[in-house]
């Protein structure tokens, strides 16, 4: 049965479903752009929080190998630190400027204090520190960060 000029329950349904949604059409672009904002901020600090953690595991692997260079080549340099630093900085070459990491070295025990004395038995401690980047955006979260590691290694 069809009834002329009025209008049936379906198409007055239709007719609201459709007006909803016109009205609410741009909501998910304002959605969006309320969110992104806040979660490309979270991504780039998750990375590069990752990459200072890289940078620290790489500064803590090349004092490793600084320290055991010192350890066992006292006989092959009159100065065994200059082998080490050589050995530490080619450890930590992936990172950027990190030729120009500058070892401290500290003496313990009966006879050697300086890079030139080393005696079998004493314990050498290698230290280096490495400044760390959490620019974000041209905004330094951590503006005095600086990543450190130390070891202390027999000498052989």
């Amino acid at each position: 049965m069809l009834f002329l000029g009025k209008t049936t329950r379906s198409s007055c349904m239709r007719a609201m479903t459709t007006e909803k949604r016109k009205k609410q059409k741009g909501q998910a672009l304002v959605e969006i752009g309320l969110a992104l904002p806040v979660l490309c901020l979270l991504l780039l600090g998750v990375i590069k929080c990752g990459t200072a953690f890289n940078n620290w595991i790489t500064l803590t692997e090349a004092v490793r190998i600084g320290g055991r260079t010192l350890s066992v080549n006292r006989f092959n340099n009159p100065d065994g630190c200059t082998l080490a630093t050589t050995a530490l900085q080619s450890a930590a070459a992936t990172l950027p400027n990190g030729n120009t990491i500058t070892p401290t070295y500290n003496f313990t025990g009966n006879g050697g204090s300086s890079c030139s004395n080393l005696i079998a038995g004493d314990s050498g401690i290698v230290t280096a520190t490495y400044p760390c980047d959490l620019t974000i955006f041209g905004i330094n979260f951590a503006p005095s960060c600086t990543l450190s590691s130390q070891i202390t290694e027999r000498i052989e």
